[in-house]
C-alpha cells in the first residue's frame, strides 16, 4: 500500500509541474508514465484530469485527487455524476459536426466546450458570423469556411486556437503573438510572426479579414490599434472581433498615462488565458459602436437568436462585424 501510495503522490506531484507546460497533453503523459502498474488509479486520475480540463482549477483537481487515493472507486463514480449533468448535445460550428458540448464555469461565453475540437462559445459564436458574412451555407464549420475562401486574405492576432487551426490552412493567412523580446515582424516560432497591435507591420490594405478575440481590453492605448486595423484592412475589408461585453452604454477606462505612467483609477482586474494574468484597461459599452466611426468602420452586434443559441449551445455574448469603409 505505501509503495502504491508513493507512485500516486509522484504522479500527482508530475502533474504539477506538467500543468506550468501544457495544461492537457503533458499532464496526461505524465500521469500515465507514473501510474501505468495501477490501472484503476490511472483511470480516477483521467477522470479527474478531465474535470480539471472543463471545470476545475489546478489546485481544485490536485485536492480532489489526493482524496481520490483513499476512495477511487467513489470518486470516480462523484466524477462522472457530475459530468453527465452538464454535458449537453450540441451543434459545433467550427468542426461541423453534432457533438458534446461541456457546461462550465460562471461566463456564458467561455463555456460549452466542444468535445472534439476544444472550441468554447465565444470561439464558435464567432466562426457562425465568419460563415454568415462570407456566404458560407449552414451547416457551418471551418472547413466550409476555408474551402470558400481560398483567395482571402486574413490576419488573426492570435496563434493557436480552434480557429486558427483551420485558418492557417489559407495561402494568405497570418496571424502572431505579442512577445515583448522579439523583435516585431519577426518570428516567435514557425508560422506566428510577433506583432504588436498598437503598431503593427503589416502594409497598407494587406488584409480581407482581420480576427481578434478577448485582446482589445488588454491593450494600453486602443485607439492606436483601432487605426492600424483599418490601415491594414483593404477597403470593405472586415475586422471581426470579440470583447467582454454587458451592454454597458459607457466605455470605461480603468488606467490614465501620466507622462507615461499608467496610473490605475480603478480596482485592478486581470483574466487568465490559461498561459499568462493579463490586466484589464477597458471596459467597453455600446458608445464603441459611435466610437469605431472615427477609424472608418461600420460596426454592428452580432448575437443568436433562440433557435440558433440552443442549435449551437452558445448561451449568450455579441461578436462585432466592423466593416471598413470604401474610400
Amino acid at each position: 500500500m505505501l509503495n502504491r501510495q508513493l507512485y500516486i503522490i509522484d504522479g500527482i506531484k508530475n502533474m504539477t509541474e506538467a500543468t506550468a507546460i501544457n495544461p492537457v497533453l503533458e499532464i496526461k503523459e505524465k500521469v500515465f508514465a507514473s501510474t501505468f502498474y495501477f490501472p484503476d488509479i490511472y483511470s480516477i486520475t483521467l477522470c479527474y484530469l478531465r474535470l480539471y480540463e472543463y471545470y476545475l482549477s489546478r489546485e481544485k483537481m490536485l485536492e480532489l485527487i489526493t482524496k481520490a487515493i483513499k476512495n477511487p472507486r467513489r470518486a470516480a463514480e462523484k466524477t462522472w455524476n457530475i459530468l453527465r449533468r452538464t454535458q449537453h448535445q450540441g451543434q459545433c460550428s467550427i468542426c461541423g459536426i453534432e457533438t458534446i458540448m461541456y457546461k462550465y464555469g460562471k461566463s456564458l461565453t467561455e463555456t460549452n466546450k466542444c468535445k472534439k475540437c476544444g472550441a468554447i462559445a465565444r470561439n464558435r459564436h464567432l466562426a457562425i458570423v465568419l460563415c454568415k458574412v462570407f456566404g458560407v451555407e449552414k451547416p457551418f464549420s471551418m472547413k466550409k469556411f476555408v474551402e470558400n475562401s481560398k483567395d482571402l486574405a486574413v490576419y488573426e492576432a492570435q496563434g493557436k486556437g480552434p480557429l486558427n487551426f483551420h485558418l492557417k490552412k489559407l495561402q494568405g493567412y497570418a496571424c502572431s503573438e505579442y512577445d515583448p523580446d522579439v523583435q516585431p515582424g519577426s518570428n516567435i516560432q514557425e508560422g506566428i510572426r510577433c506583432e504588436d497591435l498598437q503598431n503593427l507591420t503589416f502594409e497598407d490594405e494587406t488584409f480581407d479579414l482581420v480576427i481578434t478575440q478577448t485582446v482589445f481590453e488588454h491593450i494600453l492605448e486602443p485607439d492606436k490599434a483601432w487605426k492600424e486595423i483599418a490601415r491594414v484592412l483593404k477597403p470593405s475589408g472586415y475586422h471581426i472581433f470579440s470583447i467582454p461585453f454587458q451592454n454597458s452604454p459607457i466605455t470605461e477606462r480603468r488606467v490614465k498615462i501620466d507622462d507615461g505612467e499608467e496610473i490605475f483609477i480603478m480596482t485592478k482586474v486581470y483574466h487568465n488565458d490559461g498561459v499568462r494574468n493579463s490586466l484589464v484597461y477597458t471596459d467597453y459599452g455600446l458608445d464603441l459602436l459611435d466610437h469605431l466611426k472615427d477609424f472608418g468602420f461600420s460596426t454592428e452586434l452580432h448575437s443568436l437568436g433562440d433557435m440558433d443559441s440552443n442549435t449551437y449551445r452558445i448561451d449568450g455574448g455579441y461578436i462585432f462585424i466592423s466593416l471598413k469603409d470604401r474610400h
